[in-house]
């Protein structure tokens, strides 16, 4: 659509063809639909004190001392 239209504007000298048609986006990555992220193997990137905190969970988290 985007070639139709810079084409006809370019048959009809209109100027600034380039600030009248936006360019074309880049291509979106490809996402597999397989299921959830996959986890890194070194665990979840969130460290566990924050995980509990983001859970709601409270308290110390750690070794007692």
């Amino acid at each position: 659509m985007r070639a139709l239209l810079r084409l006809l504007l370019e048959n009809y000298d209109v100027r600034n063809v380039d600030e009248i048609v936006m360019p074309e986006p880049p291509p979106l990555p490809n996402v597999p639909w397989g299921g959830p992220p996959e986890v890194p193997a070194g665990g979840p990137a969130i460290p566990p004190a924050a995980l509990v905190a983001l859970l709601g969970g409270g308290g110390n988290v750690g070794p007692q001392s």
